[in-house]
């Protein structure tokens, strides 16, 4: 049986009687939209964040018995699959204004040699999703067409890096650094043609962190 982790999250936020933004705040979080998907099973939970949770709210840790149907995302012949997400898609086909947005769907399945993604990517492969860059704003770093491999259980600002961000109803594949002032700067690497923007403390509402880059394939046309 597999365990219901949002009512989880419910539940301890209700025993620390914590509504939804305070349990946000003292996660660090911009607003309520990331505890709200974990309480609607819309997004996951990593390990990391419910060990925060259990010791804000004062709430044990759930037992949980293994997850068979992860065993789907593995093949027989050494390789994993992993799920490609079209974000481009996603951006044509929303118009979304204060309103939490709907997890990404997986518009296809990639094969990837499970050896070379364990060495490469890290041995928790459930939670990586692959998306493709588009445009030239991250030059030099990621070219557009290059694959990007998604953390999709870190919903939240860790630490400096690259994040996929869903703002003013649409998605960015972008830099991002947390101010003194507790406001998000959104950097471009091609800093010539894109200059960095900083997100106002009264927007931090409307940023929904979807998941961070932590490798890439660069695909170089002959």
């Amino acid at each position: 049986m597999k365990f219901d982790i949002g009512n989880w999250v419910k539940s301890a936020r209700l025993n620390a009687d914590l509504s939804q933004e305070e349990l946000a705040l003292a996660l660090n979080l911009s607003g309520k939209a990331s505890v709200s998907a974990w309480e609607t099973n819309k997004n996951g939970v990593s390990f990391d964040v419910m060990v925060k949770i259990s010791n804000l709210c004062g709430y044990p840790l759930p037992y949980i018995e293994p997850d068979n149907t992860k065993m789907i995302r593995k093949s027989k012949n050494g390789y994993i699959r992993i799920n490609y997400l079209n974000v481009c898609s996603d951006i044509e086909e929303r118009n979304v204004e204060n309103t939490e947005i709907e997890p990404l769907e997986a518009e296809q399945i990639i094969e990837i040699p499970e050896a070379w993604a364990k060495e490469n990517i890290g041995n928790n492969l459930t939670s990586i999703a692959i998306i493709k860059a588009k445009g030239d704003s991250m030059n030099p770093t990621l070219k557009n067409g290059d694959l990007l491999f998604i953390d999709t259980t870190i919903q939240f600002y860790m630490s400096d890096g690259i994040y996929v961000f869903y703002v003013d109803n649409g998605f960015s594949i972008k830099r991002l650094q947390l101010l003194f002032d507790g406001q998000y700067r959104v950097m471009n690497d091609n800093q010539s043609r894109y200059p960095s923007e900083t997100i106002t403390r009264g927007d931090l509402d409307k940023i929904h962190i979807c998941g961070k880059v932590v490798a890439y394939w660069t695909i170089n046309r002959l």
